[in-house]
Parts: structure tokens; C-alpha cells; sequence
């Protein structure tokens, strides 16, 4: 269970500094120096969101059987699915007030934080190292 929750935040983490390398340079590339921003910022939170529900179900899964355990982790990933096409359609509808290629851009951070999550954990294990000899 240490191991889940330390790498729940270690996707946190790379999820938020790629929204702040997102920010940045999307800022740059659009122009809206409001609007890309904020939108970005809504995707890393749905990404966030659905990264916690997405351990969330981790957990339950592991304590089912296997054939309940698939039906669960399907319906689960229905309902991420639903959210984050909610989420879409949302920043569509409302184009004038947000970015929707921002949104998904946040909402990709979930895709590279796992990715990420192996060098973020080298890191965070150097530091955790460094702590130990002082």
C-alpha cells in the first residue's frame, strides 16, 4: 500500500510540472495568456481526479475476485471515460471562456505522468538519500 501511494504522488507531481512546462509554452505559442493557462490548469485537474479515482479502484480491485474484479475495473474505466468526455464537450461548449486544446492538454499530462513516474521516483529516491546523510 506504501508503494501505491508513493507513486500516486509521484504522477502528482509529474502531472503538475508538465502543466507548468504546458502553461509556458502554450502561452507563448497562443497568445491568450489567461485563457490557455486556466484551461490547462482544468485538464491537470480532471487528470488528478481521475488519477485518484483511478487508485481508488486499484485498491478494491485487488481485494475481489477475478471475474468481479473485471467487471469492476470496467465499469470504473466507463466512468473515467464519461468524465473526461464530459470535461471535452464542456470546454467546447463554452469555447469562449476556455481553450479546449488547453483541457486536453492537461488531461494528456495523466498519459506522460506515467511514463514520467519511473524518473520522477529515481529522483525523489536521490533526494530521500541525500536527507539520510545529513
Amino acid at each position: 500500500m506504501k508503494q501505491v501511494k508513493q507513486t500516486y504522488y509521484e504522477m502528482i507531481v509529474a502531472i503538475v510540472v508538465q502543466t507548468i512546462l504546458i502553461c509556458i509554452i502554450g502561452t507563448v505559442i497562443t497568445k491568450q495568456y489567461i485563457i490557455f493557462p486556466v484551461s490547462v490548469v482544468l485538464g491537470c485537474v480532471i487528470a488528478i481526479i481521475v488519477l485518484t479515482h483511478m487508485m481508488r479502484n486499484l485498491t478494491v480491485i485487488v481485494e475481489l475476485d477475478p471475474q468481479t474484479a473485471k467487471r469492476y475495473g470496467t465499469k470504473q474505466a466507463l466512468v473515467r471515460m464519461i468524465i473526461m468526455t464530459v470535461a471535452v464537450c464542456l470546454s467546447v461548449y463554452y469555447s469562449e471562456y476556455i481553450n479546449p486544446w488547453g483541457v486536453l492538454c492537461g488531461m494528456a499530462t495523466l498519459k506522460f505522468a506515467a511514463y514520467l513516474q519511473v524518473p520522477i521516483h529515481k529522483i525523489c529516491e536521490k533526494i530521500d538519500g541525500m536527507k539520510g546523510r545529513k
